[in-house]
Order: C-alpha cells, then structure tokens, then sequence
C-alpha cells in the first residue's frame, strides 16, 4: 500500500518569491538528481486559507521506501 508524506513549512510574511527561487533554482536540481523526482507528488503555496505557508506532498510504495529515502537524502 502506498504511504504518503506531507510536509507543511511557515514562511515569514513577504519571503514566499526568494523561497521558491532558492527551492527551484537549487533545491531541486538536487533532489531530481539524486532521483526523488519520481517520488514527489506536489509542491504547493497556499493562497487561501492559512497564508504563507508551503506544502511538499511526497509518495512511497511503503514505510520501507519512504526510510530508505529519509536515509539517502542529500
């Protein structure tokens, strides 16, 4: 069965543009390179609701999967 992992970071108001600038610029060229590509299912901003906030939304086979990933991250 697959597993599912949210991640749900707080922004300080006004950071949100240098944070996805950071992210795709040099966050995840690293990540796709070390092949977790295929394992992320979404990055979200939030645009209603709780404001300022970011959501990583990230799928493994299993728990085994997702430890082994948590293992190897760079």
């Amino acid at each position: 069965m697959a597993l599912y992992e949210q991640r749900t970071y707080s922004v300080r108001v006004g950071q949100m543009p240098e944070i996805l600038r950071l992210y795709r610029e040099e966050g995840w060229p690293v990540l796709e390179s070390e092949g977790f590509g295929a394992n992320l299912v979404g990055y979200f901003v939030s645009d209603t609701g709780r404001l300022h906030q970011l959501v990583h939304l990230w799928r493994f086979d299993d728990d085994a999967a997702r430890r082994a990933g948590r293992r190897r991250s760079p």
